[in-house]
């Protein structure tokens, strides 16, 4: 069981929901992130890095800049009037994807009201609204 960040409300995701887009389970992204080092976090540190030890959680801001780094670095250009896809926008992205398939996807983020969920699927097709 996840505890959703901003409301702290417990959100169930089967192992079993697979993402038909990609092809892969809930379980199977989790199986990724097993490693040999002991933690309760999925994206956690390998090695020692900096003050960091292994199985710390990789900081947020580093993500965000190792997302944006390959973003980058994978060539794609956006059209003048739009920004890059921040690393935030996946949530968005994957609430969408879950909705298409048939996924209720308020359930799934955990959100209180149909009108936030809908305000991140807007969000998640380009347009504000």
């Amino acid at each position: 069981m996840a505890t959703q960040h901003k409301t702290g409300a417990h959100v169930c995701i089967p192992l079993e929901l697979r993402q038909q887009t990609v092809g892969w389970s809930v379980g199977e992204v989790i199986a990724r992130c097993r490693d040999n080092v002991i933690s309760k976090h999925l994206l956690h540190h390998t090695t020692h890095t900096g003050r960091a030890k292994p199985g710390n959680p990789i900081r947020l801001q580093s993500i965000t800049g190792a997302f944006a780094e390959a973003r980058n670095l994978a060539g794609i250009t956006w059209p003048e009037d739009k920004t890059p896809p921040t690393f935030h926008e996946i949530r968005s992205l994957a609430a969408r994807l879950y909705a298409d398939q048939g996924i209720d996807a308020q359930a799934l983020l955990g959100h209180k009201s149909a009108d936030m969920t809908g305000h991140l699927l807007r969000r998640a097709r380009g347009r504000m609204d």
